[in-house]
């Protein structure tokens, strides 16, 4: 053997054995990841947004009953204000037909100019009914140089056509732009509430199936956040709603007063027109009974009883109309001092009852002091809910850290 061959010999490598096979089955599984915190982050989202919304929609809500509240008031006052219009415009008309019925014509611009004060009153009330208001003004402006002229049948015809059935319609629409808006019913603050409790009540009971504890504190304030928001909204709109009532019967008061006042201004026009036309006929005497009826029904109160003297002391000129002495009836009608005092005393009451119409209107302070309350408890409910509703599920979220 040569050197060369044994030292090839020598060094060539020994073959290594081969490692056992491993059982890929014996190596330990890494644990699966938990989407339990990104659940709770879910969770967060949903209960922070629905209790801030729903805070939202309750503050919304007495926010807008406190606006109702203080607008009721006004809504009453304009109404008042556009039968004082009425009452004021029909006594012109009468006026100035006695006046020329006694031989002294007498001008009218200074009680309607006062009329024309109240309507401008009343644009600035509503300007979104100023159009309608300067059409009032233009007919008024008419209807004054139709008295000035005498021609009494065309101002009444004005007056009944145009004038009183605008003013009707403007008080309508203010009766209606004083009704709640269908946004503001508990029923709606009520329902969203139940809602978003049950959402609350299904979130809480996946927190506890997930953290093996039946309540979650943060869950629990959210859904107490919840309850109190749904009360304090809902409890707002009877708050309102009372004196809401209040105005209302102010208006129905108003109303009820302004259709007395046209009926007896009726009543003396049809008398005025009898001994002015020389012409008491059937159907004259059936205008002048109703519109007497109608008066002596719907005036309440003082009115009513100045209205019955105002009837006796209106009850010769009827009877003079019977009987066809035009002069004496005339004579009565302009000249009677107990029919002018009747006259004078009727206005009076009208006019006070309408202040005291005026004063029942006033703001409600307190209520809306109150909803003011409960408006800043819904926000500060909201945001308390909303916090710690999140902070009870970071707490969650930190266990599993």
């Amino acid at each position: 053997m040569t050197t060369s061959a044994a030292t090839a010999k020598v060094s060539s490598p020994t073959p290594a054995a081969a490692p056992p096979a491993t059982d890929l089955a014996a190596l330990p599984t890494p644990p699966p990841v938990s989407d339990t915190p990104r659940r709770l982050r879910r969770y967060q989202l949903i209960t922070g947004v629905a209790v801030l919304l729903f805070g939202m929609v309750g503050v919304g809500q007495l926010t807008q009953l406190r606006t109702d509240l203080s607008t009721a008031p006004q809504v009453s006052v304009q109404h008042v204000r556009l039968g004082e219009v009425s009452g004021a415009i029909s006594a012109a008309g009468n006026q100035a037909a006695a006046a020329a019925l006694a031989g002294s014509p007498s001008d009218q611009s200074a009680p309607l100019a006062q009329v024309a004060g109240l309507v401008v009153a009343a644009a600035a009330a509503a300007p979104a009914r100023a159009e309608v208001l300067g059409s009032i003004n233009s007919d008024l402006l008419q209807y004054g140089q139709l008295l000035s002229a005498g021609a009494f049948d065309r101002a009444e015809e004005l007056r009944s056509s145009s004038l009183q059935p605008a003013l009707d319609g403007l008080g309508a629409q203010s009766a209606d732009g004083g009704q709640a808006v269908w946004w503001t019913s508990p029923y709606l603050s009520l329902g969203l509430g139940l809602v978003v409790l049950i959402g609350l009540g299904w979130l809480s009971y996946q927190v506890a199936q997930r953290s093996h504890r039946i309540l979650n504190t943060g869950l629990v304030a959210a859904i107490v956040a919840t309850v109190a928001i749904a009360g304090l909204a809902a409890a707002g709109t009877p708050i309102s709603g009372t004196a809401g009532l209040a105005d209302n019967s102010v208006i129905q008061a108003s109303s009820q007063l302004t259709k007395a006042q046209l009926a007896a201004d009726s009543a003396s026009r049809a008398l005025l027109d009898a001994v002015r036309l020389k012409h008491w006929d059937k159907s004259t005497q059936e205008a002048f009974g109703t519109a007497d009826k109608l008066a002596a029904t719907e005036f309440t109160g003082e009115p009513a009883d100045r209205y019955k003297d105002l009837r006796s002391a209106q009850a010769p000129v009827v009877t003079a109309l019977a009987a066809g002495n035009w002069a004496k009836a005339g004579s009565q009608l302009t000249k009677a001092d107990a029919i002018a005092n009747a006259k004078d005393d009727l206005a009076n009451s009208i006019a006070d009852q309408r202040a005291s119409l005026n004063a029942s209107a006033a703001s409600d302070s307190a209520n809306d002091s109150l909803l003011f309350l409960f408006e800043v408890g819904a926000a500060v409910l909201a945001m308390a809910g909303a916090f710690l509703g999140v902070r009870g599920l970071q707490n969650r979220i930190e266990e599993y850290r």
